[in-house]
């Protein structure tokens, strides 16, 4: 009640009290973790909702908006097709997100700040709910999932995206909530697959590889070598294969922007993919396997973490194999950094840090949160009202 009643008064010393209250507990209070990842959550989407509109999200606004005056097929037909200054979006490749839209207008109005906060909300509720599923499957004390749900959700760069690529954003959010939904409590998830793809067509590479069988065995397997080598072969001749199955989905519109962008080199206004970008991604896949293979093998027993992180094996090879498509490289290296919380989670707990250690590691990343708020490259009208804000503050 008291951690409540601080939320109130100011969410993010509401927020941090919850975390820390976590970390300390001796019990597992599974009611008191999953709504601190709901907390924090709408946490985020208030801090969101302060954003000055720049890029994408002028453009995002402004076709939300529309929604005010369309009828709901006439808004599907016409979403993302006038006055576009991104990418025209026909309707009948990427329709849920204009659905979200339009929905979400029905129940908040012209309201942009209440629109980006529950949009944030929805997207960070899934991230914060399958790093929670997945720590519970694991058998992971709640101190080290909550520090793993404070570093998902105030991680800056992760931040960054949610307020620019909201459709991309959303669909890695589902698509982290999907996979371990299906790979560690066997839910089929269809329709959230469906949705996901239907968000953002990048995020249709991983549906093949949530139903193919071998990716559940180790890499050690000598049974399945062939398979991997197999998936590598495809991975690095993408265009090519897109090329080829172009005329046979040329009638159905979601299949065929999908193999048209896989098919051509494609730029991006961030250049090629970084050095740094390149490490990360590396790092992210390399680090679990050295714990699965080396320092946990007692791991290589759990079918869906081995599924979950060959499944990131190959979307760092996808990436290696078409950093000459910067467009392409650049997308999909946005959803390796959703990966990264997953693997420090699994680490904290391997080395059994600190409870002390865990409270410095969330009040580290909550204070450089803060400070990239005001020293980053966007602009938030927040500035040093998230000390004194409450609730109300951000929602009026």
């Amino acid at each position: 009640m008291f951690s409540i009643l601080v939320f109130l008064t100011n969410p993010l010393f509401g927020v941090v009290t919850f975390g820390i209250y976590l970390i300390l507990s001796i019990k597992n209070n599974d009611l008191i973790l999953k709504s601190t990842s709901f907390l924090v959550a709408f946490f985020i989407g208030c801090v969101n909702s302060t954003k000055v509109p720049e890029n994408d999200l002028v453009w995002y606004l402004r076709e939300y908006l529309k929604a005010g005056s369309m009828s709901f097929l006439e808004y599907l037909v016409n979403f993302g097709t006038m006055g576009n200054t991104v990418g025209i979006l026909a309707s009948s490749k990427e329709t849920v997100f204009a659905i979200f839209n339009y929905v979400t207008y029905q129940f908040i109005g012209d309201n942009p700040k209440l629109y980006v906060l529950f949009y944030s909300f929805v997207a960070y509720s899934f991230l914060n709910l399958a790093i929670y599923k997945f720590g519970r499957v694991i058998k992971i004390p709640n101190r080290f999932i909550v520090t793993a749900i404070f570093i998902m959700s105030f991680t800056p760069y992760i931040f960054t995206m949610s307020g620019i690529l909201l459709r991309q954003f959303l669909a890695a959010a589902l698509l982290m909530y999907i996979l371990v939904n299906k790979l560690f409590y066997n839910k089929k998830s269809y329709l959230l697959i469906i949705c996901m793809f239907l968000i953002h067509s990048s995020a249709f590479l991983f549906v093949p590889f949530l139903f193919i069988p071998f990716l559940k065995k180790s890499l050690l397997n000598k049974n399945t070598i062939l398979y991997y080598l197999l998936i590598i072969l495809v991975l690095f001749n993408v265009q090519k294969i897109a090329l080829m199955l172009l005329p046979i989905f040329d009638n159905i519109t979601v299949f065929k922007y999908i193999l048209t962008r896989a098919s051509q080199d494609t730029t991006f206004d961030l250049g090629q993919l970084s050095f740094a970008k390149i490490i990360t991604s590396v790092l992210t896949v390399f680090l679990p396997l050295i714990l699965i293979y080396y320092l946990k093998p007692g791991l290589k027993k759990e079918k869906g973490l081995i599924h979950f992180f060959n499944i990131v094996l190959i979307l760092v090879i996808f990436i290696l194999a078409n950093l000459h498509q910067s467009e392409l490289s650049n997308r999909m290296n946005f959803y390796v950094w959703q990966f990264f919380p997953f693997v420090f989670l699994l680490y904290v707990w391997h080395f059994k840090i600190h409870r002390l250690m865990l409270i410095c590691i969330v009040v580290f990343i909550v204070i450089f949160f803060i400070y990239y708020l005001s020293a980053g490259m966007w602009t938030y009208t927040l500035e040093f009202g998230i000390y004194y804000y409450s609730l109300l503050n951000y929602l009026i």
